[in-house]
């Protein structure tokens, strides 16, 4: 028996794509403004429907060389708590 996809999986292929890192329109951290791109970064990541997991993997992606090694090491993106890692990338960063 075959079956259909739901229209939910219709709905998020229409979709349109999260900017890969280093496309043009991608954020971009720098250690600068951190407050500021963690609102940006929130908002895209709803946008895009990524869940609070998905916000910590993909982070390091989005940061400046130098920056990812930092961000890797941090307790909430070890261990994927979205709430705790900004809190983390605030202290450090702010």
């Amino acid at each position: 028996m075959a079956t259909t996809p739901s229209a939910n999986v219709f709905s998020r292929m229409m979709q349109s794509v999260m900017p890969r890192p280093g496309q043009s329109g991608a954020l971009l951290f720098d250690k600068t403004n951190v407050t500021e791109f963690l609102r940006r970064w929130d908002i895209e990541c709803d946008t895009f429907g990524l869940s609070a997991e998905e916000h910590c993997v993909n982070l390091p992606l989005y940061c400046a060389p130098d920056t990812q090694d930092l961000v890797e090491v941090l307790p909430g993106y070890l261990s994927h708590d979205w709430t705790l890692l900004k809190k983390d990338l605030k202290t450090l960063f702010s």
